[in-house]
């Protein structure tokens, strides 16, 4: 079972997802929305990752014939040290929390468009 801080954490991302996804296909500038592409991004949690602040995981998930894209964000286990007044190594803070969400959001934004 999540924690309260992991389900505050998914709807902020969702909110701020549905805002730009409606703002973006209004605009008609990347296209239109994918006809299979879910509405909804998963915050898959806090992962142990030496390389960056966090990553993204677009996949392909089949229920019976029907193909449709999710979303899962991931951010690194360093923000929760952080968050908690411990220091961590690379030295992040809120700004970069937010910074890495916005990046992760895009991702997940870029994909749900058919880009022509």
């Amino acid at each position: 079972m999540h924690g309260s801080f992991h389900i505050f954490l998914e709807h902020l991302i969702n909110s701020a997802y549905q805002q730009q996804r409606t703002r973006l296909a209004q605009s008609g500038f990347y296209g239109k929305v994918h006809s299979f592409a879910s509405s909804y991004i998963h915050f898959g949690g806090w992962d142990i990752n030496y390389n960056g602040k966090g990553w993204t995981r677009l996949f392909i998930e089949k229920v019976g014939n029907i193909e449709f894209v999710s979303k899962a964000i991931y951010l690194n286990v360093n923000y929760t040290y952080c968050l908690a007044g411990l220091k961590t190594y690379p030295n992040l803070d809120f700004f970069d929390l937010i910074n890495t969400i916005s990046h992760e959001l895009a991702h997940c934004l870029l994909g749900d468009f058919n880009l022509e």
